[in-house]
């Protein structure tokens, strides 16, 4: 449905995005992880169409998004990091209806998908409010319910929870399953792991501005591993990574005396992959 097409992005003299290749179905959802300054953020502008690749283009069912703009803009939703995504000198209700307009939503449609959405983020007894009155965390909820406001085919969030307390994030987690279910295409970048976890399909790697995708098989094997640690009486633990002759070592060691306090087997986190993945970084 949706194509990067060996993008690559300039400014200047610093090249920030290097032969970038993404296909996406409809429906799933992926994530696009890094470190500060790997490119996530230009990466997701060049595929909303706000910025121009040097070289590459994105694709919408094999169309150029540049040639299909106005269509492109209507079927999607975006939550930008950094960005002034609302007006702050508008209400809540005003901003949802001057977006949803934007979107092509009648104002039936935006009366009754905006009172959903500000009823689940708490935010219908102070819809009247203008936005810059609102905290950094109520800002943000109206930018999520604006890019969810007219039920994108395709949704970008660029850390969409900066700001959000612990019971938001989990009703954005909650929402977000659900939009999935009904058919829509996420495209996250975010450093809250526990997010990427609990919603994508999946993961992307940038690197210093380059691709490290799951059809490599170093990251399938590494995010399949598992830690198995065997806590020895009076000993020092032994932690074995995949431990394909763990029964024999259990077998040696008891042979030789060693008491065995417990055995734990785990599959490596996300967390512990992304570190292993970026060590070298600094």
């Amino acid at each position: 449905m949706l194509k990067v097409n060996t993008i690559t992005k300039t400014f200047k003299t610093k090249t920030v995005l290097k032969n970038i290749n993404i296909s996406i179905s409809e429906g799933t959802s992926i994530a696009i992880l890094g470190n500060n300054g790997a490119g996530k953020t230009t990466l997701i502008k060049i595929m909303l169409g706000l910025l121009i690749p040097t070289k590459g283009f994105i694709s919408y069912e094999e169309q150029n998004i540049e040639k299909i703009k106005n269509k492109y803009l209507n079927l999607i939703g975006a939550v930008l990091e950094g960005n002034r995504n609302i007006y702050s000198y508008l209400s809540a209700w005003e901003n949802l209806k001057y977006f949803g307009r934007l979107s092509g939503m009648s104002e039936i449609q935006i009366k009754k998908r905006g009172n959903k959405l500000l009823k689940l983020f708490d935010l219908i007894e102070v819809a009247d409010n203008k936005v810059d009155t609102f905290s950094r965390g109520m800002q943000q909820k109206v930018a999520i319910i604006i890019a969810l406001l007219n039920n994108p085919k395709i949704l970008f969030l660029d850390e969409p929870t900066l700001g959000l307390d612990v019971v938001t994030k989990n009703k954005l987690i909650k929402c977000l399953l659900e939009v999935k279910n009904n058919g829509t295409t996420i495209i996250l970048t975010t450093h809250q792991l526990e997010i990427v976890d609990k919603i994508a399909d999946e993961i992307f790697f940038l690197k210093k501005g380059e691709l490290i995708t799951s059809k490599n098989k170093r990251i399938i094997s590494t995010l399949n591993e598992s830690l198995i640690k065997i806590s020895l009486k009076n000993r020092c633990d032994l932690n074995i990574v995949n431990g394909n002759y763990v029964n024999e070592l259990i077998l040696y060691l008891l042979s030789n005396g060693e008491k065995i306090e417990f055995i734990n087997k785990r599959n490596k986190t996300l967390e512990e992959v992304f570190l292993e993945i970026y060590k070298e970084e600094k």
